[in-house]
C-alpha cells in the first residue's frame, strides 16, 4: 500500500515535470526534509517571539535585538563566505578535512571580538553597564558562533538534505525552550543572551565533532576555497550592514520600544522567507552541476510561476494578520500595518534568492560584487535618508524600495552575463 502511494506521488512529480520544467523529485525529495526541518524552526521562533511579547518589556526586548544586530554586524570578520565556498569545493570532490578552515575562521573572528570589546568599554565609560556587559558576552560568543557550523557546507554540499534539516531543528528548538524559561522567569538582558549564545555554541560543537570524523582525509584545502570564500565575505560586508542597519538606526534614533514593534512587525515576514528559502538552497548544487546558459534558458520562466505563487500565499497573509496579532501580539498592534505592508515587498526577496544562488553556483564575482555593491548601497542610503525624517515608516519604506531594486538588478545582471 505505501509503496503504491510513493509509486503515485512519483507519477504525480514527473506528470508536473512538463509544466514546471523542474526536476520535481528532487525538489520534492530535498524540499520535504527542508521544509518539515523548517516548520520545527519557525515553530521555535514564533513561540520565542510570543514569550518576549507576552512577557518582556518593548523597551529591554529592544536592547537584546539591538545587541543581537551589533553582533550579527561583527559576525562579518568570521568570514561567511567561507561557507558557500565549502560548498562549492565538496560539491566538486574534494573531500579533506574542514578542520583549516574552521581555525582559519576563528583567527578572523577574534578581530569582531576585538572590535565588540572597545564598544563594551565605550558603553562602561558612558555609564551604561547594561550593554557594557553584553558586549563582553557578545567578544566571548563571536569566535564560535558561526566557526562551528561548517558542517552545514558539507551536508549541503552532499545533498544530506535530511540530516541537515533535524539538526537545524534541533539547533533552533533547544535554544528557543532554554530561552522562553529565561524570558518567563527572569527577565534578565545578561542572561537571555548568554543561554542565547551557549546553547547555540554547544549544540554547533557535538555537530562539528560528529561530521568530522567523516572528513579526515589529510587532504590540504585548496587555495581558491579561502580566495573564493574572502571575495564572497567581502561582498557580503554591505549586505550584512544592509541587513542590521535597520535596527541598529531604529534603536539608536527612536529607542528600544520602537525597535520592539519593528522587530515583531517584520517576524511573520521572516518566518515566511525562511519557508522558501530552502527553493534556492535546493537549488545550488543543481545549479552548480550545469551549464550557466543552460539554467538561464529556463530561468525567468520559473521565476514567473514563483511570482504568481507567492503573490497568493502573501494575499492571504495579509487579510489574515489582524487576527493573527490580536491573536498572539495583543500589545503590539500598531505593528499590523507595518508587517501587512513589508509582506508585498518580501515577494521580490524571495524571488531575489534564487537568481543570486545561480550566479553564486557560478562564481560569477563581477555580477555579484556589482548587486552586492548597487543593491546594498541604495539599501543603507535609503535608511540612513529616511528613518530621521520618517520614523518606523522610513525604515519600511526603504525596505519595501530595496528589495523591488535589488531583485530586478539581479535579473539585469544575469541578463548581461556572458559566458
Amino acid at each position: 500500500m505505501v509503496e503504491k502511494l510513493k509509486n503515485k506521488i512519483i507519477f504525480l512529480l514527473h506528470w508536473s515535470e512538463r509544466y514546471t520544467k523542474t526536476d520535481m523529485v528532487y525538489l520534492f525529495k530535498g524540499g520535504f526534509w527542508l521544509t518539515l526541518g523548517q516548520i520545527f524552526s519557525s515553530i521555535a521562533a514564533f513561540a520565542v517571539s510570543v514569550a518576549f511579547a507576552n512577557f518582556f518589556p518593548k523597551e529591554i526586548f529592544g536592547v537584546y535585538k539591538y545587541i543581537l544586530s551589533i553582533f550579527g554586524i561583527l559576525a562579518i570578520f568570521s568570514l561567511p563566505g567561507l561557507s558557500s565556498a565549502l560548498t562549492k569545493a565538496f560539491s566538486k570532490g574534494f573531500s579533506g578535512s574542514y578542520l583549516e578552515v574552521f581555525y582559519y575562521r576563528i583567527r578572523w573572528a577574534l578581530l569582531g571580538s576585538l572590535v565588540a570589546i572597545i564598544t563594551s568599554g565605550y558603553y562602561f565609560l558612558q555609564g551604561n553597564t547594561v550593554l557594557g556587559f553584553s558586549f563582553i558576552i557578545v567578544a566571548a560568543a563571536l569566535p564560535f558562533f558561526d566557526s562551528l557550523s561548517i558542517y552545514n557546507s558539507y551536508l549541503h554540499s552532499k545533498k544530506r538534505f535530511k540530516e541537515f534539516s533535524y539538526i537545524n531543528a534541533i539547533n533552533q528548538i533547544i535554544p528557543a525552550i532554554g530561552l522562553i524559561i529565561t524570558i518567563i522567569f527572569f527577565k534578565n538582558v545578561w542572561l537571555i543572551l548568554g543561554v542565547y549564545f551557549s546553547f547555540h555554541i554547544i549544540l554547533r560543537f557535538i555537530f562539528f565533532k560528529k561530521f568530522n570524523k567523516e572528513t579526515t582525509i589529510k587532504e590540504k584545502t585548496p587555495k581558491e576555497v579561502f580566495s573564493y570564500g574572502k571575495h564572497l565575505s567581502l561582498m557580503g560586508v554591505l549586505g550584512t550592514l544592509s541587513a542590521h542597519i535597520d535596527k541598529v538606526l531604529v534603536f539608536q534614533l527612536l529607542g528600544g520600544t520602537e525597535l520592539a514593534l519593528y522587530t515583531i512587525a517584520i517576524a511573520p515576514i521572516d518566518q515566511i522567507k525562511g519557508f522558501f528559502k530552502n527553493i534556492s538552497f535546493l537549488a545550488w548544487p543543481k545549479f552548480a552541476e550545469q551549464s550557466f546558459e543552460n539554467i538561464r534558458e529556463v530561468l525567468f520562466g520559473k521565476l514567473k510561476k514563483f511570482f504568481v505563487f507567492l503573490t497568493v500565499v502573501i494575499t492571504i497573509y495579509i487579510l489574515l494578520a489582524p487576527f493573527f496579532f490580536n491573536l498572539f501580539f495583543p500589545t503590539y498592534t500598531q505593528s499590523i500595518i507595518y508587517s501587512q505592508v513589508l509582506a508585498i515587498s518580501v515577494i521580490f526577496a524571495i524571488l531575489g534568492t534564487i537568481p543570486y544562488a545561480f550566479l553564486e553556483s557560478h562564481g560569477s564575482k563581477k555580477s555579484l560584487y556589482t548587486y552586492n555593491i548597487i543593491g546594498n548601497i541604495f539599501s543603507i542610503a535609503t535608511l540612513l535618508i529616511l528613518i530621521p525624517f520618517y520614523g518606523l515608516w522610513g525604515a519600511i519604506i526603504a525596505r519595501f524600495t530595496t528589495r523591488i531594486v535589488s531583485y530586478l538588478l539581479l535579473i539585469l545582471l544575469i541578463k548581461k552575463e556572458s559566458r
